[in-house]
């Protein structure tokens, strides 16, 4: 199906399902980026995630698929957006980023119980662009647990571990 809709001029976006789990594929724009969004339906109803199901109908309802051109339909249109926002928050995100960095670097540099860390460094046992690597590393988890956390998707992950 993604084979499909990466040489049709007239299709954009497909639904595919094996009963279980349902993706909605679009046009590979990017070869870096994943093309499709997954409902596990069998979680979904094992679990009664409604709020799960409501997005669910709401991607999949028929007129979010439906126009003149394929480029004019809702699901289209949303996608554009999410692209364009995501755009202008990585604009942003950079500048707060390398703060991060340099505060993380800073802080773990200026504790006194980091000798460990500063023996490493001097000994090239741990290489300046490998700290700043990791602190990197360190810096984008804790923005996925920031932007988890603020979904509420931490406490979802919580309740379905309980079941």
């Amino acid at each position: 199906m993604q084979q499909f809709l990466n040489r049709s001029d007239n299709h954009l976006w497909a639904f595919i399902s094996n009963g279980l789990k349902l993706h909605i594929l679009r046009d590979k724009v990017s070869l870096t980026r994943q093309a499709y969004v997954e409902f596990d339906l069998a979680a979904m109803m094992d679990g009664e995630l409604y709020s799960d199901f409501r997005l669910l109908w709401l991607l999949c309802h028929q007129p979010r698929v439906e126009s003149e051109r394929p480029a004019q339909c809702w699901l289209e249109k949303w996608s554009q957006e999410a692209r364009e926002q995501g755009a202008r928050a990585l604009e942003h995100r950079r500048e707060g980023v390398e703060r991060a960095i340099s505060a993380l670097g800073s802080g773990f540099l200026a504790h006194p119980d980091n000798t460990g860390l500063h023996a490493r460094l001097a000994s090239d046992d741990l290489e300046a662009q490998d700290y700043y690597r990791q602190l990197l590393r360190l810096v984008y988890r804790l923005i996925f647990l920031f932007v988890a956390e603020d979904r509420d998707l931490l406490v979802e992950v919580r309740l379905q571990r309980l079941r």
